[in-house]
């Protein structure tokens, strides 16, 4: 994971920090400043990636020498850039915890030029992740009881499959129908049937029911949660 995940803005302003000598320490909390309408609550996800870019972050050689050719910093940058790791602190949610508005999902506390520079990358990974559990969960208590499926490479699904699947199971006992991801989280495999096989035939009832005799123990109809 590339330590370039990250805004400008958070360079320009690491660059600023260091030209100040502003180098005390800073506290930096992620936190949902008020919940959506019809949302009483949200599922926290995503805290172990967002750990793993702290823990490795760094900046690489061709990474450090591409960013002097596009020009705008200093060398005293680029050498703190060389030199930068994260060894500070972080207090987080555990995954899976329901919160609610204004409480801090996430807690960084570091050197301010370091806590500024890492900002972008931990919440991208936080966000979209606890955006996916708590749509899941909210599916859960919308439909107790029933195999819920995760159509992992729907149009919707244009974030990478890992953290999005992740995200999914935290919240869910989910059948799946891509065999891949059924591979690698032993869920359930499950099959769906395409938009277009009922347009295929005369008869969308008589093309579900063709579907449920051939495979009588593994057919499931599906519908989409959009307003859930």
């Amino acid at each position: 994971m590339t330590a370039l995940l990250t805004d400008l803005y958070q360079l320009t302003m690491l660059q600023a920090y260091l030209d100040e000598g502003m180098q005390q320490e800073a506290t930096f909390e992620l936190v949902v400043r008020k919940l959506p309408r019809d949302r009483n609550f949200l599922v926290a996800a995503g805290l172990e990636q967002a750990l793993q870019f702290l823990e490795t972050l760094v900046f690489t050689e061709d990474e450090i020498a591409w960013r002097d050719r596009q020009g705008g910093f200093t060398p005293r940058l680029l050498d703190h850039l060389r030199a930068l790791r994260f060894t500070d602190d972080v207090h987080a949610m555990p995954e899976g915890t329901v919160f609610f508005a204004s409480e801090p999902i996430l807690r960084v506390t570091a050197p301010l030029p370091v806590a500024q520079l890492i900002e972008s990358r931990p919440l991208n990974l936080v966000d979209f992740q606890t955006l996916i559990a708590s749509k899941a969960a909210r599916v859960v208590l919308a439909a107790p009881g029933k195999l819920l499926i995760d159509f992992g490479t729907s149009p919707a699904s244009t974030a990478p499959r890992p953290p999005r699947r992740r995200a999914c199971l935290a919240c869910l006992r989910t059948g799946r129908w891509r065999t891949h991801s059924c591979r690698h989280t032993r869920a359930r495999p499950t099959r769906t049937r395409s938009r277009s096989r009922p347009r295929c035939r005369r008869s969308r009832r008589r093309s579900m029911k063709r579907r449920a005799e051939r495979w009588p123990m593994r057919s499931t109809a599906g519908a989409t949660p959009a307003n859930v």
